[in-house]
């Protein structure tokens, strides 16, 4: 009998508490930055507004490649102006899993964490993001609507 009111009470206490559910997709709980996807840095006193060249915070040292648990990350370098800037950087949104390896043992703070996570696509292809793609789009707008057009081109040549 003593069982049956501590079940009961154990199941009023759990009805009485608020439930944590969240309606996905209408409502999404924030997450921090760093727990976000990879992207890469670019150093802001390398911007030339009227070329629209820059230069990234990564050398292309491969550290993040090399710790990465899913080998999901290519990176090859080349020399420019003598120093060192990727000149092929990808990750494989499809299998990284978001851990932020790469991100801490990156020793030139070439790549942060960003708040994107849903890169869900139905085509393995287009879930391989190259350096261009991986530049992140929030703190430099004037280089991101350039790359926007081109990226959507791509996204639909990869669709059809």
């Amino acid at each position: 009998m003593i069982g049956l009111f501590k079940g009961l009470a154990l199941t009023l206490r759990t009805y009485l508490t608020p439930a944590v559910t969240v309606q996905y997709p209408e409502e999404r709980l924030p997450i921090p930055e760093r727990q976000g996807f990879p992207n890469l840095k670019i150093d802001p006193e390398s911007i030339d507004t009227q070329t629209r060249e820059f230069r990234y915070n990564c050398n292309a040292c491969g550290l993040c490649a090399k710790n990465c648990p899913n080998q999901v990350i290519t990176v090859t370098r080349k020399d420019i102006d003598g120093g060192k800037q990727p000149d092929v950087y990808e990750i494989d949104v499809g299998g990284c899993m978001f851990c932020g390896i790469c991100i801490e043992v990156c020793p030139f703070d070439g790549l942060f964490g960003s708040p994107l996570y849903e890169m869900a696509h139905p085509d393995n292809k287009a879930l391989i993001y190259d350096k261009d793609m991986l530049t992140y789009r929030l703190e430099y707008p004037v280089l991101w609507g350039e790359k926007e057009r081109k990226w959507q081109r791509k996204i639909k040549e990869l669709r059809y």
